[in-house]
């Protein structure tokens, strides 16, 4: 047996389609990334026959905001604005689709961030859709 990666190709779409529409364990929050601009999939074949796909997308994760503690309100909220306005500008010029921050919906960064267009994925992190990919 032997088992190899590679990047799925045309030849591969009718399989990888027929797979993934008729697996119930793969959530449709997890299936709208197919379609970005930056998505690649790797087809694992075990002797020259695809056995698996592995749908890879780009994205941005925030890993922390490093405020000046004794920043006024006012001025957090407009390094937050200016903050990801940059962040969207970025995705824009790599084709990345999703920002990802590390927080659950009830956290202080979490309550700001679903007020501003984050969705709660569920799984343990919060993701904006950027426009205009």
């Amino acid at each position: 047996m032997k088992y190899s990666a590679r990047l799925m190709q045309e030849s591969d779409i009718e399989k990888f389609s027929k797979w993934i529409v008729s697996n119930p364990d793969i959530p449709d929050e997890d299936k709208r990334m197919i379609p970005y601009p930056s998505a690649l999939t790797i087809c694992i074949e075990k002797d020259g026959e695809p056995i698996m796909y592995v749908p890879l997308h780009f994205q941005l994760f925030i890993g922390f905001l490093g405020f000046d503690p004794e920043m006024h309100p006012k001025d957090k909220a407009g390094a937050l604005k200016a903050a990801m306005q940059a962040a969207k500008r970025l995705c824009n010029a790599c084709q990345v689709k999703e920002i990802h921050v590390a927080t659950k919906p009830e956290y202080p960064m979490g309550k700001w961030a679903m007020k501003h267009g984050f969705i709660d994925s569920t799984k343990n992190d919060l993701y904006w859709e950027v426009g205009n990919v």
